[in-house]
């Protein structure tokens, strides 16, 4: 992904490991080099990997030694721009926010304890388990409806591309960039379909007419939490009757019986999430210069975030902007390829 690793490892004075940072090395425009988290433009979370026993324990001032030693050790990286933290995670803070936070909206989880029908009872008002209900309903009156769950790995192989298909095509006609064409995205979810790695499971379910794909919904099972990770929804006039909702549901209530105690939304509002009264956990970025260049690169981009959210505030430039958008993007796409 045009990011070259360096994997940062912390040992305590015992010498055992106590943190593990997953850095790369990002280069920017007119040729100067950033510290990112690995991957971190197509991660939703990116955070170090700490010893429960330590994180709350690590200062900013040893935070920033880490960093000027890794600056140190990697010539032409200029600055730290860490992107898409969690303030908290696993009942403790996020060690880097004593290194600087700058906020960054949030991400939604919906806990699952105890059986589906208490969850639901619980995060769902009686009028939207009632509008979900006669959702079903509709859709079942035009056609024969079933919800697949599939286990077998040819079913989960045939799903993963069924929805990379769906997804891509609505992408498009929303004239947005499309994140998940990334040839290592896709050889990912293929091999996740294909085995279990190492205790991480993809699930993936679909509602099926007739033998029609109308929706598809997929997620990372680890440990007790499920991550919602991607839907998509076929061209079909029973979309006006939210599809990925009625599958949330379904697929949610599995997480339930395998004994999931989170179902993760991720970041970014949405009218799916706020369906089911998530959570919110707040989530930050961190931007570091460690010379006048970096200085003068944190400068400019903390300018066009500010620029972003400004507009991002106001709903009709935030309209004119997506137009802009679209338009470009796809003019790009029309244009001949090279050979």
């Amino acid at each position: 992904m045009g990011e070259r690793p360096i994997i940062v490892l912390g040992r305590d004075a015992a010498g055992t490991p106590a943190f593990l940072f997953p850095f790369a090395v990002l280069v920017r425009r007119m040729g100067i080099g950033v510290l990112t988290w690995l991957a971190q433009s197509q991660s939703a979370y990116n955070m170090g990997l700490y010893r429960k026993d330590i994180a709350n324990s690590l200062d900013g001032a040893l935070l920033q030694e880490t960093l000027a030693v890794v600056r140190s050790a990697v010539p032409g990286v200029h600055a730290g721009w860490f992107l898409g933290q969690p303030e908290r995670w696993g009942g403790n803070e996020n060690p880097f926010i004593r290194v600087g936070r700058a906020p960054r909206g949030s991400c939604f989880e919906v806990p699952l304890s105890g059986p589906f029908e208490r969850v639901v009872g619980k995060q769902l008002s009686s009028d939207k388990r009632q509008d979900l209900r006669r959702q079903q309903r509709r859709v079942s009156e035009q056609c024969d409806l079933a919800v697949g769950l599939p286990f077998d790995r040819e079913t989960r192989e045939l799903m993963v591309e069924t929805s990379i298909a769906q997804k891509t095509r609505q992408i498009e006609e929303a004239g947005l960039p499309n994140l998940i064409d990334h040839p290592a995205l896709i050889a990912f979810h293929r091999q996740l379909a294909r085995d279990e790695m190492e205790g991480v499971r993809l699930e993936i379910g679909y509602l099926d007419a007739g033998g029609h794909v109308l929706s598809t919904l997929s997620g990372i099972r680890y440990k007790d939490r499920f991550y919602h990770i991607n839907g998509s929804i076929a061209e079909t006039p029973l979309r006006r009757w939210s599809l990925a909702q009625l599958l949330i549901h379904d697929l949610m209530a599995r997480q339930c019986q395998l004994g999931a105690a989170h179902w993760d939304f991720g970041p970014g509002e949405g009218s799916h999430k706020a369906l089911w009264h998530p959570d919110e956990i707040p989530m930050f970025d961190t931007f570091v210069a460690f010379d006048a260049v970096g200085r003068a690169l944190m400068a400019i981009d903390g300018l066009m975030i500010r620029s972003r959210r400004w507009i991002a505030a106001r709903p009709a430039l935030r309209k004119v902007a997506h137009h802009i958008r679209s338009t470009y993007l796809r003019s790009m796409r029309k244009l001949p390829r090279a050979r």
